[in-house]
């Protein structure tokens, strides 16, 4: 993921640029899904990183749907690319911490 990280753009500007801390794991048992637990979470991590960081990265396994969807169309992250690490693909999702 780091490799892949030092490689992409987010924003107009390199990654590797910017300040970017790893976002994550996150997981809600299905009683508390679709109850805006996660979007409180989003909007709590944003506030805490948005002094000393510019961008959140995370990854998503492909065999996860529902998280890439939970972040990506849900909470607005940017999937910006896959990457693979032990014969599993994942992609690369990033959100800025301001804004």
């Amino acid at each position: 993921m780091l490799h892949t990280l030092a490689t992409q753009r987010f924003q107009n500007q390199a990654l590797d640029q910017q300040r970017v801390f790893l976002y994550g794991p996150v997981c809600l048992s299905a009683d508390w899904r679709g109850k805006g637990v996660l979007r409180q979470l989003f909007a709590a991590v944003k506030a805490r990183t948005q002094q000393d960081f510019d961008v959140g990265a995370l990854f998503v396994s492909e065999d996860n749907p529902h998280s890439l969807a939970a972040h990506v169309a849900g909470l607005g992250m940017t999937a910006l690319t896959t990457f693979h690490c032990n014969n599993q693909s994942y992609q690369l999702v990033v959100f800025a911490t301001r804004g």
